[in-house]
């Protein structure tokens, strides 16, 4: 067993940390999370398949009802206290979620433990990562444990690369978009859908008003493609004045869906330049939580 050990107890259980994971879940059944024992939080970014979509989102402690309960640690990682653990849950993202709804369902206190390890640079001999070999749950009636995390499997996105690459937008035209309102647009476009892998939604601007119409292509011959009325524009904000140039930003449903639906949370958009120097993506940043949501725009 490892000498590394953090311990967070839940006194009073809430479904806060299992609706964190469940966001994720929605996206792939693979996640790396990151617990930040010091900060007291979980962070964690993840992609679509297609890499065309990442999610960023931070929960902390106080939030998931956890406390500190004990952090062991061998002497030699006790003053390197900037690190995160590294929890690589490769293709049993649903097994953690169902342990977890397991002990939440029994209204009990229970603890969670984090047993883990690190990797030292073999040149500086400096501690780089801290990885969880296994977690264990533990109440008054059960135990279980899962082991065979895996961070390696994963590619690693930074915190900086993410704020300051992915999520880069600069000068950007901001508009808010409620729970209510992507549930909308989710619900409408389903009724004109006509394929998964293909259905497109096109946010565009008339003056100060903002909108989303469906986008359809149909496949013709090599020279061109013909592309169709929409069936449906649907007004979703304004804007405080009118953009410079017009705006249209065409994204595949399926990824709008896939990090959005059944949502409870209120978003800013931020569209406008980013590192690329032309819009190529939305950026979606809760109102509500550490969340933000990069969707890439489509190129026809």
């Amino acid at each position: 067993m490892s000498k590394n050990k953090l311990t967070l107890y839940l006194e009073k259980p809430n479904a806060r940390f299992l609706e964190y994971l469940k966001n994720f879940a929605k996206i792939a059944n693979s996640l790396l999370l990151e617990i930040d024992p010091f900060g007291k939080q979980f962070i964690a970014k993840t992609f679509t398949e297609a890499k065309d979509s990442v999610r960023f989102s931070a929960v902390t402690f106080d939030d998931c009802g956890m406390n500190v309960l004990n952090h062991d640690q061998a002497d030699e990682v006790k003053e390197y206290e900037n690190y995160r653990i590294k929890l690589g849950v490769l293709s049993k993202l649903s097994s953690v979620i169902k342990i977890i709804d397991r002990f939440e369902s029994d209204n009990k206190s229970y603890n969670i433990i984090i047993n883990y390890d690190f990797k030292k640079d073999e040149r500086t001999g400096e501690i780089t990562e801290c990885i969880a070999e296994n977690i264990q749950f533990t109440s008054d009636v059960l135990s279980m444990k899962l082991d065979g995390f895996r961070p390696t499997e994963f590619r690693y996105l930074s915190d900086d690369t993410f704020n300051n690459k992915v999520a880069k937008i600069d000068d950007p035209i901001e508009f808010e978009l409620t729970s209510e309102c992507i549930s909308n647009i989710i619900k409408t476009s389903e009724i004109v859908k006509v394929d998964d892998n293909k259905d497109m939604l096109v946010f565009y601007n008339k003056g100060k008003k903002i909108y989303v119409k469906d986008h359809i292509i149909r496949e013709g011959d090599k020279k061109e493609k013909k592309e169709l009325p929409e069936n449906f524009s649907y007004l979703i904000g304004e804007l405080s004045e009118a953009p410079g140039e017009a705006i249209h930003l065409p994204i595949f449903r399926k990824c709008f869906i896939c990090m959005l639906d059944k949502t409870n949370e209120n978003y800013t958009v931020l569209i406008g330049n980013s590192v690329s120097g032309v819009p190529d993506r939305l950026v979606l940043k809760s109102n509500d939580t550490e969340t933000k949501i990069v969707i890439s725009t489509v190129n026809e």
